[in-house]
């Protein structure tokens, strides 16, 4: 009985939880093209390191010819702020608690699952590797990973951000209204909430990466106060967002979801702090305007009609 309450109670909470989100949603205006400092919650900046350095971590990309490359020739150089390391574990299960989705003990290629240090003290050491070699490594890393019948490549599994020195959310939040004002722009940038992400890596097209974020809130530089924003998406190139990053906080956000690339779709995690960035733009995103059937849904058809020919039921939307 008391399982069944609490049950009942979470429940409850969620649908308040959800009906104060559409509200919010519902009275929140569309944001103009905006440039300038952002803070984002550790899911926010999470999505960022998956985009923007992860996946151009990964070493078949350093030995393709039609790839971007950009930090092939990097190993030894600094590529983020001093204090700041990337490591990629597959063999961590939890984080906080928390399971992480991109642990596994041996890769899609027979290899041991490794730790790797892929970003120590900001300086570039390692990269992610499949058996598929490449210049300067020898062995795989046990990060070959695919989808089915797809190519297994190298591929990120827990992707963990970390910084030496922290700060607190309140004190991430004045620094970001001071910047603000410094700057003389009417509002920063809060991003607590993401849902999906892009990135290019290849030379044909521009390096850069795209994230969509779910709650979006601009703040008054003078009296912190937070309006929630909608319609937007960020945008930014990896190595001028890298050169931007102010501070990191304190509390690790767990991100579980897949990540989808060539060798198909992956069960991955990210864990990150949130982070202060100096520069971050965001553009108008597209907004769908759904509007109701101008007709009525058919009838239920009765088992006899669904003999007939030409009543079908409609595809499935779904691939695969």
């Amino acid at each position: 009985c008391a399982a069944f309450v609490s049950s009942a109670c979470a429940c409850a909470q969620a649908i308040d939880s959800m009906a104060k989100e559409l509200r919010d949603l519902a009275q929140a205006k569309p944001l103009d093209p905006y440039a300038g400092p952002a803070l984002l919650s550790g899911l926010a900046s999470g999505l960022i390191f998956h985009e923007a350095i992860g996946h151009r971590l990964e070493g078949e990309r350093m030995g393709s010819r039609s790839e971007g490359h950009t930090f092939a020739k990097k190993i030894g150089q600094r590529i983020l702020p001093t204090g700041v390391h990337i490591t990629d574990d597959p063999t961590l299960e939890e984080f906080a608690g928390k399971p992480l989705h991109g642990a596994y003990r041996i890769d899609d290629e027979g290899v041991p699952a490794q730790r790797v240090e892929l970003v120590k003290d900001g300086v570039l050491t390692n990269f992610l590797m499949s058996r598929q070699l490449i210049d300067g490594f020898t062995h795989s890393n046990g990060h070959g990973r695919h989808e089915r019948y797809q190519d297994p490549m190298a591929r990120m599994a827990n992707l963990i951000v970390s910084a030496d020195e922290t700060k607190s959310w309140d004190e991430l939040k004045k620094m970001l209204c001071e910047e603000t004002a410094r700057r003389g722009l009417p509002y920063g940038i809060i991003i607590r909430g993401v849902s999906a992400g892009e990135t290019r890596t290849d030379q044909y097209d521009f390096q850069a990466f795209k994230g969509m974020p779910t709650a979006v809130y601009t703040v008054d530089p003078k009296t912190g106060k937070e309006t929630r924003v909608r319609d937007v998406t960020f945008i930014g190139t990896p190595l001028a967002v890298m050169q931007r990053i102010m501070a990191f906080g304190e509390k690790h956000e767990v991100d579980n979801s897949y990540c989808y690339a060539e060798s198909g779709a992956v069960p991955v995690a990210t864990v990150a702090p949130p982070m202060l960035v100096g520069e971050l733009e965001l553009q108008r995103s597209t907004t769908r305007r759904d509007r109701p059937a101008r007709l009525p849904l058919p009838r239920r058809r009765t088992p006899v009609q669904r003999g007939v020919p030409g009543l079908r039921p409609p595809r499935s939307a779904n691939k695969g």
